[in-house]
C-alpha cells in the first residue's frame, strides 16, 4: 500500500502545481484543494503516530456530540468543553490542511518537532515583562479575567498526534491573538475575533460562530458588528507568518511592534 501510494506521490505533486497558476478560479480553487489533501494524506500515512487517549466516535456519534456542543456553544461561549469538541469535529480536513502548510513551511516545521505548549510557566515568564511588551498586555489580559493557561480543554477526539497538535496549538493560541488583535471577551469581541480566525485559518466552526452567533445580539450591537465586518474586508493576511509564528518566545517584543510585524491591523 505504501510503494502504490509513493508511486502517485510524483504526479500529485506536479498537477499540484501546476493547478496554482489558476488558482484564483472557484473550480481550480476546489481541485488544488482537494489535490493538497491528497498529498496530506500521503505524508501522514508514512509517518502516522496514533494519541492513546483519543475517544472514537461513530459517524452517527460525531453529527449528534457536534449538534448538541454547537447549539451549546451559541447558547454558553463561555463553556470551553463546548467550543473544543465543535472545533475538534467540524474543523478536522481544515486541520489537515493546516497541517500540510505546516509542514512546508519553516516555521511550521520547527513547531512540529518541539512541540512547544503555551504553559502557566509561560505566564509567569509574561508578568514580569513591561506594561508596553506583548508578554506585559497578556499579563494583563490573563490576570484581570482570572484565566490560566491549564483550563483549556485536551484534545480528545482526534487520534493523530500530528493533528491533535495541530489543533491544540490553535487553541492555546487563542488568548494571544485576543491580545493581538485589541479583543476583549465580551460577546461581539469574541465574534470579531472568530471573524479574524476564519480569515486567517479558513476555520469551519469559527465560520459558524461569525454567521450564526449575532443572533444573540440586539439590534445596535449588530449594526456595530456588521460595520466592523465591512470595515476588516481589506485587512492585509500573511496567515502563515502569524499561525505558524512561536508568539511565547516574543513577550518581551513591545506590542505595536510585534502587531507591524505579523501585519495585524486593530
Amino acid at each position: 500500500m505504501q510503494n502504490r501510494n509513493l508511486k502517485y506521490f510524483p504526479k500529485l505533486v506536479s498537477n499540484y502545481c501546476s493547478s496554482r497558476e489558476v488558482q484564483r478560479q472557484p473550480a481550480s480553487m476546489m481541485e488544488n484543494y482537494k489535490l493538497t489533501m491528497e498529498l496530506a494524506n500521503l505524508s501522514e500515512r508514512r509517518k502516522e503516530k496514533i494519541t492513546d487517549n483519543c475517544i472514537h466516535l461513530s459517524f452517527l456519534q460525531q453529527n449528534l456530540v457536534t449538534l448538541f456542543s454547537g447549539c451549546g456553544a451559541i447558547v454558553h461561549p463561555k463553556r470551553a468543553d463546548f467550543v473544543a469538541n465543535t472545533n475538534e469535529l467540524l474543523d478536522r480536513v481544515n486541520l489537515k490542511f493546516l497541517l500540510f502548510k505546516m509542514k512546508a513551511h519553516p516555521c511550521g516545521k520547527e513547531l512540529l518537532l518541539k512541540r512547544p505548549r503555551i504553559s502557566q510557566t509561560i505566564l509567569d515568564e509574561a508578568w514580569l515583562c513591561e506594561g508596553h511588551t506583548f508578554g506585559g498586555a497578556y499579563a494583563q489580559f490573563m490576570g484581570t479575567r482570572s484565566f490560566y493557561p491549564a483550563e483549556r480543554p485536551t484534545v480528545r477526539f482526534i487520534a493523530s498526534s500530528d493533528l491533535g497538535y495541530v489543533a491544540l496549538r490553535m487553541r492555546e493560541s487563542h488568548d494571544f491573538w485576543h491580545v493581538l488583535f485589541g479583543c476583549s471577551t465580551s460577546v461581539i469581541s469574541e465574534l470579531q475575533l472568530k471573524l479574524i480566525e476564519f480569515r486567517y485559518t479558513n476555520s469551519p466552526s469559527a465560520g459558524l460562530s461569525y454567521f450564526l452567533a449575532p443572533v444573540r445580539l440586539g439590534l445596535r450591537d449588530r449594526r456595530y458588528f456588521s460595520n466592523f465586518s465591512v470595515s476588516h474586508a481589506h485587512v492585509p493576511i500573511d496567515a502563515n507568518k502569524l499561525i505558524f509564528s512561536t508568539l511565547e518566545e516574543r513577550l518581551r517584543v513591545p506590542l505595536n511592534s510585534l502587531r507591524k510585524e505579523l501585519l495585524v491591523d486593530i
